[in-house]
């Protein structure tokens, strides 16, 4: 939670909302690397992580964001992908991807 309240000022400062940020008590990602004789990486990804514990209460899902974003690694979860596939459903918002650890992002401006 370290710095979260320097987050949220700069969120408010490019005007978006803070009302789904979501802090839980687990990592926010490890990854393992290793290199075989050869040099090349083996990667282990630990979780759970902080990003595959997101969920949403059915009356935030009422909410009407501008943009949906989240990332890659969030969908390997099951539980996790279930979320935003029931956020994707409940508001029909653009969203996009990254190939990246970033979680899920619900855009909504102030």
């Amino acid at each position: 939670m370290r710095g979260a309240g320097g987050h949220w000022k700069r969120m408010a400062a490019l005007g978006l909302t803070t009302n789904y940020v979501q802090i839980v008590n687990a990592p926010t990602g490890v990854v393992t690397v290793h290199l075989d004789a050869a040099g090349q990486p083996d990667f282990t990804i630990h979780r759970p992580a902080a990003y595959n514990l997101v969920d949403f209460a059915e009356q935030e899902l009422q909410l009407d964001p501008d943009w949906i974003y989240f990332g890659t690694l969030h969908q390997f979860d099951p539980l996790s992908r279930e979320v935003t596939r029931r956020l994707l459903a409940a508001t029909h918002t653009p969203s996009g991807f990254t190939m990246s650890i970033f979680v899920l992002a619900v855009i909504h401006q102030c």
